[in-house]
């Protein structure tokens, strides 16, 4: 019986450490006012990832990209294609992220490029750049549950209470990104509808 249970143990923190393999954050920066993008990795199927991209082109124009999204890994590849048919690969190399653009992607804001993986850990920069204009809430209704990522079948990384005042950086489908005192460089989402937005 003992056997069997270290046995299912084992089986469980095995499945735990090659669904985070890819946890982390990467970075790419040719230096001051130059092209930078940074790339958080959520890794928590064995085959899903949620990702979050901040970029900038730098000199002259400065441009940005936000993005969001889930991606099916595959054999250490995953894939995502835009709406305009641009499609984008992620091949990770152990310590590196490789991102490739097909001839379609035209973005303002390239990131096809090699990353290094400069965290195992999901920390937010706290100059992280986004094209969202940030709002003022506080929290409808008493334990608010606070996601990892915009899943409901994700993993809570806490519960609120009500009345709590939170800031609003940015949102993906039916939640909202926020930071909350004391964790500003987490990714922490909640349920728009247990939010009520501050005039």
């Amino acid at each position: 019986m003992k056997k069997g249970i270290v046995l299912l143990v084992i089986l469980c923190v095995g499945v735990v450490a090659i669904a985070e393999k890819f946890t982390g954050t990467y970075n790419f920066n040719m230096g001051l006012n130059k092209a930078n993008a940074t790339v958080y990795v959520n890794h928590f199927k064995e085959d899903s990832a949620f990702i979050y991209i901040t970029a900038v082109s730098g000199m002259p124009d400065f441009n940005t990209l936000d993005f969001r999204g889930f991606i099916t890994i595959y054999d250490n590849v995953a894939s995502y294609t835009f709406k305009n048919s641009c499609g984008i690969q992620f091949q990770f190399l152990g310590s590196s992220l490789s991102i490739t653009e097909d001839s379609l992607c035209h973005l303002q804001c390239p990131i096809a490029t090699k990353y290094k993986k400069t965290s195992p850990a999901l920390k937010k920069s706290s100059i992280m750049v986004s094209e969202y204009v940030e709002k003022q809430g506080v929290l409808k209704t008493d334990s608010v549950e606070i996601y990892k990522i915009p899943l409901l079948s994700s993993e809570v990384a806490f519960t609120l209470s009500k009345d709590a005042p939170v800031k609003i950086t940015d949102e993906f489908k039916h939640f909202y990104l926020i930071e909350v005192k004391n964790k500003q460089n987490e990714f922490l989402w909640v349920l728009k509808k247990n939010i009520q937005l501050i005039k």
